[in-house]
């Protein structure tokens, strides 16, 4: 996985907690 790939995978994860935690299901 290239550098860039990895940080965006981890921006996307980070944004999915961060979507869970203000928005509780």
């Amino acid at each position: 996985m290239r550098k860039e790939d990895k940080r965006k995978h981890l921006l996307h994860e980070e944004q999915q907690r961060i979507d869970g935690a203000a928005k509780p299901k």
